[in-house]
C-alpha cells in the first residue's frame, strides 16, 4: 500500500495550486489500484461521502471528530457502586 500511494502520502505542498477536485483524484486512486492489482470489496466501500463511521469514530474531511453516541453514553453512565462483603 505504501508503494501504491507513495506519492500521496507526503505530497509537496503548493499553497498557490488549489486542490484537484475529487472525481479527478478517484480517477488516480483507481488507476493506482489497477496498475498495482489492487481490488476492493464494493460492498465495504464508499466514496463521496462527507462525514461517516470508520471503525468507531466520526471521519470527515476535517479528520476523526468526537462520536457524539459515545460521549452520550459516557456523560449518562452512572457512578460506579462499590458493593462491601462481610466475611464471617
Amino acid at each position: 500500500m505504501q508503494a501504491c500511494f507513495s506519492d500521496q502520502i507526503n505530497p509537496p505542498i503548493d499553497p498557490d495550486r488549489p486542490d484537484p477536485p475529487r472525481a479527478t483524484v478517484a480517477v488516480y486512486v483507481v488507476a493506482n489500484l489497477r496498475e498495482f492489482n489492487i481490488k476492493l470489496n464494493p460492498e465495504k466501500c464508499t466514496f463521496g461521502v462527507p462525514k461517516g463511521k470508520l471503525l468507531g469514530y466520526m471521519v470527515s474531511e476535517h479528520g476523526f471528530e468526537a462520536n457524539r453516541d459515545k460521549i452520550a453514553a459516557i456523560t449518562n453512565m452512572r457512578p460506579i457502586e462499590v458493593l462491601r462483603v462481610s466475611r464471617g
